[in-house]
């Protein structure tokens, strides 16, 4: 497995990353469209959790 994702204690930014790494993989539209609303909904959380509006820096 040569895309290994180094994982984070928290598991909401864990969860982000992972979708952005399928996101960054040539989807087809309609798996681009569901990583899309994916990564929006997690944002959303991280967002409301701790107020913090910054992404996980690959």
């Amino acid at each position: 497995m040569s895309n290994v994702i180094p994982l984070r204690p928290d598991p909401l930014r864990n969860l982000y990353q992972l979708i952005d790494s399928i996101h960054d993989t040539n989807p087809s539209p309609e798996t681009e469209r569901i990583t899309d609303e994916a990564l929006a909904l997690v944002q959303n959380m991280i967002e409301a959790r701790d107020g913090d509006t910054t992404l996980p820096v690959a």
